[in-house]
Order: C-alpha cells, then structure tokens, then sequence
C-alpha cells in the first residue's frame, strides 16, 4: 500500500476491492521480503461465506451453473451438499469438470 503498509490478499476476502480502493489494481504481489518493516493489512470474511464464495466461482469457472447469492445461507449449503452427493455417487469427486469442486 504504501511504505509502512502492506495489505495480504487473501482470497474471496474482499482484496480485489482494497486493490481498487488504493488504486493499486493491477500491480503484482510483492513477495514476502519487500513487507520487512511494514506493518500488514488484511480483510476477513465469514468462513462459511468464505467458502461458499470460493465454491461459487469455482461453479463459474467450472460452468456448473451459477449460485445466487441472495439466496439464503442454508439454501446455498443445501445445494452444495446435493452437488457433492451427485459427484460421490457417480464417483466423478475430484476429476476434472464440475465435480472438482466438490472438493474445494
């Protein structure tokens, strides 16, 4: 950010918004030796939003189709939980295509 500050990035936690914000999007990471001396930043999230953020756009990159996030918390775990139990019984968990994320 600056120097005395560094932000981590941790993904799906709002990061590409403080890029943006601090006019810093596009600039690449600074490895870990350039925030010696800097103090260090971040943003957290709910874990279980955390999570079905990241399941989301893994769905999109995946084109399982997409989630809404509208949707109330337990309908969005409920359809991730069906999503896994289709991977699990037509034993495609983990293979490439939708059902990679069936293990993220």
């Amino acid at each position: 950010l600056n120097e005395r500050y560094a932000f981590r990035h941790i993904y799906k936690n709002g990061g590409t918004t403080v890029a943006v914000q601090t006019r810093q999007a596009g600039h690449a990471h600074i490895p870990r030796s350039g925030m010696e001396g800097r103090r260090l930043l971040a943003t957290v999230r709910d874990p279980i939003e955390h999570f079905l953020s990241g399941w989301a756009e893994c769905g999109i990159r995946q084109k399982t189709g997409e989630v809404d996030p509208d949707q109330n918390l337990n309908d969005r775990i409920q359809i991730y939980l069906n999503f896994v139990q289709d991977c699990v019984k037509t034993k495609r968990i983990g293979l490439r295509g939708p059902c990679i994320c069936a293990t993220h």
